[in-house]
């Protein structure tokens, strides 16, 4: 294979053969795509030859990827408060989380870490786990074996299948985490049965000791059980703790949360499913979300203390082959604004306002382009631009290539794609580390490990069905609209950051005075202020909605 090159002074000697292990080296290492991406841009694509290696690295991921989900914890609890883990036969561990990471460095007597990975070193807790790995045990049974600790903890030991064993460990700071408004939001439990919850959950192994601890009677303690356990659907004090402590109940650092089935599904006109998420105020002014690329409608989890009683309805809609939304080759802008337009006549809603984030922004835009009598008011974060719009100084070159790659290259910028997502669907913290690396320090400023959280577990669910959907979305933002800005007669706010490294705020502002119904809000923040603004946002749509 012969690779053609640009002439550029700045391009390096690079014979094929190094290009192309590079490639595969990315199939095994999320940290090489960066630089084969900035390679890319001084390759003749179309005489390299490299899409079929790029397809082939990306086939050795997505086998990787099925083996992982099938052999290891789901990532969906990687960021509980929780320690989760798989005991094996050999008393080593596998698929631990990094809470369990942290309590294994705290209990050396316990566990030994070594470069090989984390083995079990107590006797009394490895003959515990052999317990529940013989082969006569049947799946499911569990017990609690107590670690003699500084801080109180409790390891749930569970049979998932013959020689393997889940290992749940409770400590004082996962209880920590748990708030007396999120049991009641959840469960129903009163102040007074949250406290007992929360002692349990603590790592006290006895009824007896948290009754002391939260200073009532056995007889009270046993009697608020019984009503605890009703509630929370559960017979035994294992499984009572092991429910709370994998719930969203944890996952807050204060405030309430929202149950967690605010995920819903309608049937479009042409059969495919259309998922879509409903939080806030059931009868507020309905807001409609547009996400960005490699999110889902499952992104508002950590701002939802900020929606009840807000007088909101915020409803988000997967896009198509985006989470449970069933796939569409190639959709278009038009075609996802007809999909929205359909929910909104199933929910009975005539008219709504628009939120959009980043790659969400044309999509917004075409709605009210297309369906102008249903929207009152359009408010965006971080837009990006028409293809040409503005110069692309002080861009970062990875994007900036696999935009030019999604417009002049579908094919190797599909192959490319399926590599990155798949590695970042290996390694979220190593992608989010690094993109944190790369951000303004405003940005850096509002990040939290609840928000990677929340971002990881709706990039999960947004490739969880198939990467195709995240992938053309992606290439949308490359390709020329197919409506006409100009024409859009609804009132918009572009609400941009001064410190926006992504897209730069002189090309936001140049593009609102473009559209006449349009006004540009510049703020203090970055790229992320959809997160950092999201309650003032909200707000100005609101109460637009009031004054109309």
């Amino acid at each position: 294979m012969q690779l053609m090159h640009k002439k550029n002074e700045s391009d390096k000697s690079l014979n094929s053969s190094e290009l192309v292990d590079l490639v595969y080296q990315c199939s095994t290492d999320a940290s090489k795509w960066p630089k084969l991406t900035l390679m890319l841009d001084h390759i003749d694509l179309e005489h390299s030859g490299l899409s079929q290696h790029l397809d082939r690295a990306g086939t050795i991921l997505d086998a990787l990827s099925r083996a992982r989900k099938k052999n290891s914890i789901p990532s969906s609890i990687k960021h509980l408060p929780i320690g989760i883990a798989q005991a094996n036969p050999d008393m080593t561990v596998s698929s631990e989380n990094p809470a369990f990471i942290s309590i294994a460095r705290a209990n050396p007597a316990y566990f030994k870490i070594s470069r090989s990975g984390i083995s079990i070193c107590d006797r009394k807790l490895a003959n515990c786990i052999r317990k529940h790995s013989d082969q006569n045990v049947s799946p499911n049974q569990h017990s609690t074996f107590m670690l003699e600790s500084n801080i109180p903890t409790s390891i749930l030991i569970q049979t998932n299948k013959v020689g393997y064993c889940t290992l749940l460990v409770s400590s004082q700071t996962a209880a920590e985490r748990i708030h007396a408004s999120s049991l009641k939001q959840l469960f129903g439990l009163t102040p007074s049965e949250s406290r007992l919850v929360k002692q349990l959950c603590n790592g006290s192994a006895s009824t007896l000791e948290a009754a002391y601890s939260t200073g009532i009677t056995v007889n009270t303690a046993r009697s608020q059980l019984k009503t605890i356990y009703q509630k929370v659907n559960v017979k035994t004090q294992v499984d009572l703790v092991k429910r709370i402590l994998t719930s969203v109940a944890v996952l807050k650092d204060n405030g309430p949360v929202l149950p967690a089935n605010a995920c819903h599904s309608i049937f479009l006109k042409d059969g495919r499913k259309l998922e879509y998420s409903e939080y806030g105020d059931p009868d507020g002014f309905p807001v409609i979300n547009f996400h960005s690329t490699g999110q889902s409608c499952k992104l508002f989890h950590f701002r939802l203390n900020q929606l009840p009683g807000s007088g909101i309805r915020l409803i988000t809609a997967s896009r198509p082959g985006i989470g449970y939304s069933s796939h569409k080759e190639n959709f278009t802008r038009q075609e996802v604004a007809e999909d929205i337009a359909c929910l909104l006549t199933h929910l009975k809603i005539k008219r709504c306002s628009l939120l959009a984030f980043a790659n969400g922004g044309p999509f917004a835009l075409a709605f009210a382009h297309y369906y102008p009598h249903l929207v009152d008011k359009v408010a965006i974060a971080s837009s990006i631009l028409p293809h040409g719009f503005g110069d692309n100084a002080g861009i970062l070159d990875v994007r900036r290539i696999m935009l030019k790659l999604a417009r002049s290259a579908p094919l190797v910028h599909r192959h490319l794609m399926r590599v990155v997502l798949r590695n970042i669907e290996k390694d979220p913290d190593l992608y989010l580390r690094k993109q944190r690396k790369l951000a303004s320090e405003t940005d850096k400023s509002i990040t939290t490990p609840e928000m990677f959280a929340a971002i990881t577990d709706s990039f999960f669910h947004a490739v969880s069905t198939t990467l195709l959907g995240t992938i053309h979305d992606f290439r949308l933002s490359s390709l020329d609209w197919e409506f006409e800005p100009l024409n859009i007669q609804v009132p918009i706010t572009f609400w941009h950051g001064a410190d926006n490294h992504i897209i730069k705020a002189k090309n936001v502002e140049l593009f609102s005075q473009y559209i006449p119904s349009a006004q540009y809000h510049q703020v203090e923040g970055g790229h992320l202020i959809y997160y950092s603004h999201f309650e003032q946002m909200l707000e100005s749509l609101r109460q637009e909605a009031v004054r109309e």
